[in-house]
């Protein structure tokens, strides 16, 4: 692997473990952005936590690569929904959140974001 590609994929895991660590640091904040209409926010944060810190580590596993890239690519898309909802309801006025949440054109700004995590972690679904 070269040295732009390790840094892409350490970059990445990087990114999954601490974004899935950071649900059970601030759980609370996670709560806010699962739509309300999904049963068990606080479980369902937990879950997609245990998800992106475990494919975040499995992606520097050579062996599990692959896997592990498609599995981040599945969990960016099922969280996505969050996203478009927060976009539409023009962010999220939640004193849980940090202000930046309830600003409208970063609602939006993190739909065209989330299109490039999923990018980046297809470049790894090949295992090379």
């Amino acid at each position: 692997m070269g040295l732009g590609r390790g840094l892409l994929l350490g970059s990445l895991a990087t990114f999954m473990v601490v974004a899935g660590l950071n649900h059970f640091r601030v759980p609370e904040l996670y709560d806010a952005l699962v739509p309300n209409w999904l049963p068990q926010q606080r479980a369902l944060t937990y879950i997609t936590g245990i998800m992106e810190t475990g494919f975040g580590i499995a992606l520097l596993v050579p062996q599990w690569r692959s896997w592990a890239a498609w599995g981040t690519v599945a969990t960016l898309i099922v969280v996505f929904p969050a996203n478009i909802a927060m976009a539409i309801s023009g962010g999220l006025s939640d004193p849980a959140l940090p202000r930046a949440f309830a600003n409208p054109t970063l609602a939006w700004a993190r739909l065209p974001i989330q299109f490039l995590l999923i990018w980046w972690a297809w470049v790894f679904t090949d295992s090379r």
